[in-house]
Order: structure tokens, then sequence, then C-alpha cells
């Protein structure tokens, strides 16, 4: 497309993949946060549930709620550090 409008493929590469790195090193770091996030919320969830049942509560919640959110949050995350 760049060639048509007379502009050299050598002059815009450079600048083109420093975007994409750019872009990616963002979206990466948002990715690692991501997982680290779903993962906090997966041991939480753990532990909440472990402490709920053994004190005779009910750990629904816990169970499925965290765990639901924790996998989605890891999901995302992969998807953002794979740069999908």
């Amino acid at each position: 497309m760049m060639e048509s409008n007379g502009v050299e493929s050598h002059v815009y590469e450079p600048a083109l993949k420093q975007v994409k790195k750019e872009y990616y090193e963002k979206r990466r770091s948002r990715g690692v946060v991501v997982l680290m996030i779903g993962g906090l919320l997966l041991l939480s969830g753990f532990v909440i549930s472990a402490i709920m049942f053994h004190s005779n509560g009910s750990p629904t919640f816990a169970l499925y709620g965290l765990t639901t959110a924790g996998i989605g949050l890891i999901v995302w995350g992969m998807a953002d550090c794979l740069g999908l």
C-alpha cells in the first residue's frame, strides 16, 4: 500500500517494527499483571473455600465465583502475553 503512494519499504519498515514492538511489550506487561491478579483470585478462592468448609459454612461464592473470575483473568492474561 505504501509503495503505491511513493514511499519506499525501507523507510517505513523500521518505524512499523518499533511501533509493533512497543505495542506488544505494553500488552505483555498488562498480561502479566492480569495473570497475577487471576492467580491471586484462584488462591484466595481456595483458601476461603477451605476455611468455610472446615467451619461448616457455605463455600459456594468462593468455590464458584472466585474460581470463575480467576480462570477468566488467567485466560485473558495469557492471550495478552501471547499477543492474541
